[in-house]
């Protein structure tokens, strides 16, 4: 049984595949707060975007697993309102694709600005999904406590020094 599901970007020495479909993904919007060298990662209810729009940001979350089998969610940051990209969200997507299809390893090339990926040697075995979970429900064990459906919820009120 699942009851952690990570929400955090694939790790540099790890083969990951996504998920391919649309019932596997979520184009939304996160808060992303940060305390020290924690990062917590908030999805947003599509109610509170507008008034929430110089603090949340758009994202892709995608079904992901790696070659030990761990489920997890990958956040990809999308263009913003002014729809205007950069060479690590580009990038990212990219991969993210390809991930589809073929396991991938994903490294940061901080020195160029982007994220470059690689693709195994050898051929290696389809990965096996969880058979017992829906997206939805994914998406339920990975936001537990972090999906803000309403104007008082304590990260909110925290954030405007409400509490």
């Amino acid at each position: 049984m699942i009851s952690t599901v990570p929400v955090r970007k694939p790790n540099k020495s790890e083969w990951f595949r996504v998920r391919g479909g649309p019932e596997w993904r979520l184009q939304t919007a996160v808060l992303e707060v940060e305390a020290g060298v924690d990062r917590a990662v908030y999805l947003v209810a599509r109610p509170l975007w507008a008034d929430l729009s110089g603090e949340i940001a758009p994202a892709l979350v995608l079904t992901c697993t790696n070659r030990a089998g761990d489920l997890f969610l990958w956040r990809v940051k999308l263009p913003g309102p002014d729809g205007r990209s950069n060479t690590w969200t580009e990038s990212a997507l990219r991969i993210a694709q390809a991930a589809e299809t073929t396991w991938c390893r994903m490294v940061a090339d901080t020195t160029n600005g982007h994220y470059t990926h690689f693709e195994p040697a050898a051929e290696l075995p389809e990965p096996t999904w969880p058979a017992e979970l829906t997206f939805h429900q994914i998406l339920k064990i990975a936001f537990r406590d972090k999906f803000i459906e309403a104007a008082d919820h304590a990260i909110l009120r925290q954030l405007r020094g409400a509490s």
